[in-house]
C-alpha cells in the first residue's frame, strides 16, 4: 500500500529502496497516476513506495527541486538514482524501476 508521508529532507527517505512521488492533490496528472502506482507497486514488493503531498511539504519539494508535478524520484541507500517529471505511463515505470 503506498502511503503518504511528511518529510522535510533527504534524512527522511531511509536507506532502502524507495519511490517517491511528490504531488499535489489539485494536480489531475497526479490524481491519474494512482492506479498506475498501484499496480507497478505490486511488481516490485523490494521497493517502498510513498507519496509526499507537496502542500504540506513545501520544504522537501524546495529541498529537492521540485518544480512540476508529479515528480517521482528513486532513491537508492537514500541517494537519488533516477527522476521522471509528468505524467508517466507504466512502461515508463517499469523502466525507471528496473534501471
Amino acid at each position: 500500500m503506498i502511503k503518504e508521508r511528511t518529510i522535510h529532507g533527504k534524512d527522511d527517505i531511509g536507506d532502502g529502496r524507495v519511490l517517491a512521488e511528490f504531488f499535489a492533490p489539485w494536480c489531475s496528472f497526479c490524481r491519474a497516476a494512482e492506479h498506475i502506482l498501484s499496480d507497478v507497486e505490486r511488481e516490485f514488493p523490494e521497493t517502498e513506495f510513498i507519496k509526499i503531498n507537496t502542500d504540506e511539504c513545501q520544504d522537501a519539494a524546495e529541498a529537492f527541486g521540485i518544480r512540476s508535478l508529479p515528480t517521482f524520484i528513486l532513491f537508492e541507500g537514500g541517494e537519488e538514482r533516477a527522476r521522471a517529471k509528468g505524467a508517466l505511463n507504466i512502461a515508463e515505470l517499469r523502466r525507471m524501476l528496473r534501471a
